[in-house]
Parts: structure tokens; C-alpha cells; sequence
């Protein structure tokens, strides 16, 4: 696994629906990274949406109750499996080229 897409969210299911939308459309393949929704204490069902995405490389974390955006992100940093680590809010819609111009900008490291 080269990337890990970190995504904390709380509340936000059906803008975080566009992200999960765009993140599907990524010039990456999808083998090439895995996306985290750190679930933060939200109760509007966003759980159940990301899991009907029915996306191959998506995990759901909780946390309950709300722990705040940096425990979010610190969980899923902890729990990723990617070599390079990707944070994107809930709301920030990723160009279709995004992770591929992240992967090749480390490798230029």
C-alpha cells in the first residue's frame, strides 16, 4: 500500500459522499492506497453511508463520542497502512490527479 486518505468527519455525510465520489475517480489506482474515515461521534449516519459506497479500499473508524479533529487524524495515522500519509477534510473535494501528484512528489524526495 503506497497511500493512505485520511479523512476525519463529523457530521458531514453527504458532503463527505462527493469526496468518497471523488476519491472513486482518482488517475491512482485503487490498489495503490486505502481511505480512512475516521468517523468522529457523528449522528447523522455517516458510518452507514460510507459503508453502502461498497469502496474495496475504504475503512470506517469510530470514535465515540466526539474526541476533536486532531484525535481523529491521530487515529488514523496510527491505523494506516500507506507508506504516505494523505489528510483531507470532509468537505475538500480532490482533483482526479491529486494522489498520483502526491505519490510522484515523494518519490522525487
Amino acid at each position: 500500500m503506497e497511500l493512505s486518505v485520511i479523512i476525519p468527519t463529523h457530521n458531514q455525510a453527504e458532503r463527505l459522499r462527493l469526496v468518497l465520489c471523488s476519491l472513486c475517480r482518482q488517475t491512482l489506482a485503487a490498489e495503490q492506497f486505502e481511505i480512512l474515515v475516521i468517523d468522529d461521534g457523528c449522528t447523522d449516519g455517516t458510518a452507514e453511508m460510507a459503508a453502502g459506497m461498497e469502496m474495496a479500499n475504504l475503512r470506517v473508524l469510530s470514535l465515540w463520542p466526539n474526541q476533536g479533529r486532531n484525535l481523529a487524524r491521530n487515529l488514523g495515522a496510527v491505523e494506516a497502512r500507506g507508506e504516505l500519509l494523505v489528510f483531507l477534510d470532509g468537505d475538500a473535494l480532490p482533483a482526479p490527479d491529486l494522489l498520483a501528484h502526491y505519490l510522484e512528489a515523494s518519490r522525487r524526495q
